[in-house]
């Protein structure tokens, strides 16, 4: 069985308390993104978009994806809805950042805009995390 690769982009508004997904984000003179991941990948997708690297900051969410709680959620529900759900909680504890007022927009007039993303790979329709090791990456490969 062929393993299944889910990338999940889930925006989230710091202003206002709704959410959506979308698949293109307009650039908005007065919107500054923030993209919720460290992943060198993610900056080039969005450049590859035609957003200069300027026009967006890049914010490491402090969600905690080791959580055993949250780790032990892939057993109980679909990968897409595992990964929507990382996605969404990586944006919203970014949100959460900027209301708390430990990070500022550039300019009071500006809106804020998260984006938080995730993948994964599925097979055998078991979610595999990132390899923590590289015999564990091995034994992924194997499979």
């Amino acid at each position: 069985m062929p393993a299944r690769l889910i990338f999940l982009v889930y925006i989230a508004s710091i202003l206002m308390a709704s959410t959506a997904y979308l698949p293109f984000l307009p650039p908005h003179p007065h919107t500054h993104i923030i993209l919720a991941s460290q992943s060198p990948r993610r900056s080039s997708i969005l450049q590859t978009m035609g957003l200069p690297p300027a026009s967006f900051t890049v914010v490491v969410s402090p969600f905690d994806e080791d959580d055993s709680d949250f780790r032990s959620l892939k057993t109980r529900v679909s990968s897409s809805e595992y990964v929507k759900t990382s996605a969404s909680n990586k944006a919203s504890a970014v949100v959460e950042l900027y209301r708390g007022g430990e990070r500022e927009l550039p300019s009071p007039a500006t809106r804020g805009v998260v984006i938080g993303a995730d993948t994964v790979v599925e097979l055998g329709g078991k979610v595999l995390e990132k390899p923590k090791s590289e015999e564990e990456a091995r034994g992924m490969l194997r499979r």
